[in-house]
């Protein structure tokens, strides 16, 4: 019994003498967080754009006006009940 114990002690001891660095854990969080922020923000613009194109198939949406952005892409004005 006394051997348990000691070998118990023992083992609590070497275990409470451990350190776990979890840095690199928390730098791989902190990544996962900045990419799944991204990416609810592109499904944000996505949900936007399929709403306002099923509303130009409905009817209920109007094209009223389209420029040209610097990066070579247009930007389209919509107007509702034209």
């Amino acid at each position: 019994m006394k051997k348990m114990f000691a070998l118990a002690a023992v083992l609590c001891l070497a275990l409470a003498g451990c350190e776990y660095d979890d840095a690199e854990v928390k730098d791989r969080l902190d990544d996962l967080e900045g990419r799944v922020d991204a990416l609810e923000k592109t499904v944000n613009s996505l949900n936007i754009n399929v709403g306002n194109l099923q509303s130009l198939i409905d009817g209920k949406l109007f094209i009223t006006a389209v420029t040209e952005n610097p990066e070579g892409g247009g930007v389209h004005a919509f107007a509702r009940d034209v």
